[in-house]
């Protein structure tokens, strides 16, 4: 018996075995692993002398609870598969008709006309042909229930799936958390209304001042600037404007605070990452504690500066921002902590219309 030879493309395998001069090729869809299995199942076989016919190769291959049977015949080629894995039976019975049933079930409506399938009940392998079928009955179905786009949640052990729904006129939107987000705009009438993924990340830095005119500066080790900064960082996911810059003040500087208000806004284009743009959010905060404990990783410098020396050594964009704030805090005599300034812009929280579960935030 010949040696076994694998050829992966994509998520596709082909393997071929080899006796004298004769030779049958087996076309197998499945994932990596499993054509590892077979090959282990199969070099088993050859080893127990299965008895292999040059026109008519038949041969049972059983691993454990999980069965391959296999009808092969030499000469034309003539290959047909069952499988039998943990996700249950498949066979070449999963037809397109039944594909595209299993999508109406498993779709979700999204907000802004849009409609999504996570593709977790897919089976490990699905003829092509029969898959294009499926999804093109879809699509003119999700046409005519007027929903604008389309999307195919892959995961990404199932990333053969991502191929084929490209194949059927879907793009890969972006990736995340192991998933695939393949996308389809369906109206023909106008342009992809559907926003780039991740065209913006969010920071916040805070303005803790005491009632003495005295803020809570740092100094970076790794700085891009010079001179001093507020402390401040990135919004993870799910995380408020408010809730996020209490935290990132307390992890670099050990100072309890309460939120205040939002004083203004800085946009800048490419930000670290090309095309992604950044908006930092300048916050007033209140200190609750005053014992500075500095990140040490993170910062070479943690102080509580008087306004005026701030100004004095921060970057100019910087600079200039604080020097309109001044008057304000300075007219407030000492009570800029217990009122709201002209300069402030206080939150107000509404039910969203567009979720029962989140909320809106408004700084005016």
């Amino acid at each position: 018996m010949g040696a076994f030879t694998f050829v992966s493309r994509s998520s596709r395998l082909m393997y071929r075995i080899g006796m004298g001069r004769t030779a049958a090729s087996v076309r197998l869809s499945s994932s990596a692993a499993m054509g590892q299995r077979l090959l282990g199942s199969a070099t088993a076989t050859t080893t127990n002398s299965h008895n292999l016919r040059s026109n008519g190769l038949n041969s049972h291959l059983l691993q454990g609870s999980r069965g391959v049977s296999e009808s092969l015949r030499c000469g034309e080629s003539l290959v047909q598969t069952r499988m039998m894995s943990n996700s249950g039976a498949f066979s070449t019975e999963y037809t397109g008709d039944a594909f595209a049933a299993d999508l109406e079930k498993q779709e979700e409506k999204r907000p802004f006309s849009n409609v999504a399938v996570n593709c977790d009940f897919l089976p490990n392998t699905i003829d092509e042909e029969h898959f294009a079928n499926g999804m093109n009955t879809a699509i003119q179905r999700w046409k005519n229930t007027g929903f604008d786009a389309a999307w195919m949640l892959v995961p990404v052990e199932k990333a053969w799936v991502a191929s084929m729904c490209a194949s059927s006129g879907f793009q890969m939107h972006h990736c995340e958390d192991n998933t695939i987000h393949m996308m389809l705009w369906m109206d023909p009438n106008r342009d992809c209304a559907v926003p780039h993924f991740n065209t913006h990340q969010v920071g916040v830095g805070g303005l803790v001042l005491r009632d003495d005119l005295h803020l809570l500066a740092i100094k970076e080790k790794n700085a891009i600037t010079k001179g001093y900064k507020l402390p401040g960082g990135r919004v993870d996911p799910g995380e408020d404007l408010s809730e996020a810059v209490v935290r990132e003040v307390f992890e670099e500087t050990g100072i309890q605070t309460r939120f205040h208000s939002v004083l203004g806004l800085r946009h800048i284009n490419s930000f670290f990452n090309k095309n992604v743009s950044d908006i930092y959010t300048i916050c007033r905060l209140v200190p609750e504690t005053f014992d500075i404990e500095k990140c040490d990783v993170e910062l070479s410098e943690a102080v509580w500066l008087h306004f005026d020396d701030y100004i004095d050594n921060t970057f100019p964009a910087n600079a200039n921002l604080f020097k309109e704030l001044r008057e304000h805090f300075f007219a407030a005599d000492g009570q800029h902590n217990s009122i709201h300034l002209p300069c402030d812009m206080t939150e107000h929280i509404y039910s969203s219309p567009y979720s029962n579960s989140t909320k809106m935030h408004y700084y005016y």
